[in-house]
């Protein structure tokens, strides 16, 4: 991979449109530090677990779209701060309101996991190609689903018509509505001894 200084015009920003580029340099001259991110290919690395895009551990974010995973050691983070959502080095998937936990996958003791939010609308956790959790959400297709942690605690998978298909139900405001994670657990569980839910 190659650094590039803030003097230097990397080949890639040649080929940017000029609004882009102007609005890089007007970032530089504030002072903020840029993450860009450029698919695998043209950085000459592999891609990642099943051609998902890792979320960036410096930049908490409040949602996952589909496409993305969270991988060991990284976080959502709700608008107000006040919850996070971390895929923990041990691999368990676990939701913290101020330090104290809310919800978890129970996925501890499989480290090197990886949570995918997939463009069929399920939410897996993946121990190499073997699914150890799933929201049990799958819709079929690949479109734009996506996780969010919200500002009351909840952490809801959406379709792309917005509209909630599961959820934590870990609202402070203590509202469940939406299957929950016990019961896709059991649905996963199901499909591993062979059976149905």
């Amino acid at each position: 991979m190659r650094l590039w200084l803030r003097n230097e015009n990397p080949p890639e920003l040649r080929r940017a449109p000029s609004f882009l580029k102007a609005f890089l340099r007007a970032l530089t001259v504030v002072g903020l530090p840029l993450l860009v991110l450029a698919p695998f290919a043209s950085v000459g690395g592999a891609a990642p677990h099943h051609g998902l895009t890792p979320v960036a551990t410096a930049l908490p974010n409040s949602r996952l779209t589909a496409g993305a995973t969270l991988v060991g050691s990284s976080s959502l983070v709700s608008p107000n701060g006040q919850y996070r959502l971390d895929m923990e080095a041990d691999g368990n998937l676990v939701l913290y309101r101020e330090g104290r936990p809310l919800w978890a996958s129970g996925t501890s003791g499989h480290p090197g996991t990886v949570a995918a939010m997939q463009g069929d609308g399920n939410f897996v956790i993946y121990q190499g190609h073997r699914a150890i959790w799933s929201s049990n959400t799958s819709r079929g297709g690949n479109s734009a689903y996506y996780l969010v942690v919200l500002a009351d605690g909840n952490v809801v998978i959406y379709t792309p018509a917005n509209r909630p298909i599961w959820a934590t139900n870990t609202s402070d405001t203590g509202t469940r509505t939406l299957p929950s994670s016990a019961a896709a657990r059991s649905s996963l569980n199901a499909a591993h001894r062979g059976g149905h839910p």
